[in-house]
């Protein structure tokens, strides 16, 4: 009799153990003091585990689960604002520098442009612009009006770009002659300093001024074309 009870309080007491342990490690059935599972079934036994959503084990996996298909959405949602950030804005801009005469005019000048457009990604800039080229050595004056173009061929920024402009200049030439006649220039630039707010830099620019013939009442002027090579300072807002 005495055997049977102490046999029943050790059975009580391995019972409470496996309980309690199985509780604490439910991936640890091993851990329970009769050699067994807590729930019968040895310890070759392949029984699957149920893990139960209320559980901390279930609580975590689910966290873990909503965590990275939050991050997953973030990723999908920023990618989306990459790609939908890149709008036109408005843009304007100056610049100064001074042009070599190369074709023995003595026609050297000071340099200043004003433009006005807009910019989005690849392209750098887009609109209209005037200027004015002053001779260094005699009284001549060209106003020219054109249309400004720049890129980098890229939405990125980057150290190199190519700028184009064409359009109309007004020519004061010697004796009070004055004119209209065709205006271009293209060139290779390299950006300067730079912020959200502005960029800056320096170019190497061909110029074409167009110079016609005028026919005087006393002579007849046979002004040729110029062709110049330019260097400019500029800042694009």
């Amino acid at each position: 009799m005495k055997v049977q009870r102490i046999v029943a309080v050790l059975a009580v007491i391995c019972a409470s153990s496996c309980f309690s342990t199985a509780q604490e490690s439910p991936f640890n059935p091993s851990h329970c003091c009769c050699g067994g599972t807590p729930f019968g079934g040895g310890a070759d036994s392949a029984e699957a585990i149920v893990v139960r959503e209320d559980s901390p084990m279930g609580m975590n996996a689910l966290g873990n689960a909503k965590t990275a298909q939050t991050t997953r959405k973030q990723i999908i949602s920023q990618k989306k604002d990459v790609s939908g950030s890149v709008k036109a804005s408005f843009a304007w801009g100056a610049d100064i520098g001074a042009s070599i005469d190369l074709t023995g005019n003595d026609m050297s000048a000071f340099d200043f442009n004003v433009f006005l457009g807009l910019k989005r990604g690849w392209l750098n800039f887009l609109g209209l612009g005037v200027g004015a080229d002053i001779s260094i050595t005699n009284s001549s004056r060209a106003y020219p009006v054109f249309f400004a173009f720049r890129t980098n061929f890229r939405d990125r920024p980057s150290v190199v770009f190519w700028d184009l402009r064409g359009g109309m200049a007004y020519n004061q030439l010697e004796h009070n002659h004055e004119q209209w006649a065709v205006y271009g220039s293209t060139g290779i630039g390299v950006n300067l300093a730079r912020n959200s707010k502005f960029d800056s830099s320096l170019s190497l620019n061909y110029i074409f001024r167009q110079r016609k013939k005028v026919v005087g009442a006393e002579m007849t002027h046979d002004f040729t074309d110029l062709h110049m090579i330019s260097v400019r300072l500029g800042v694009i807002f």
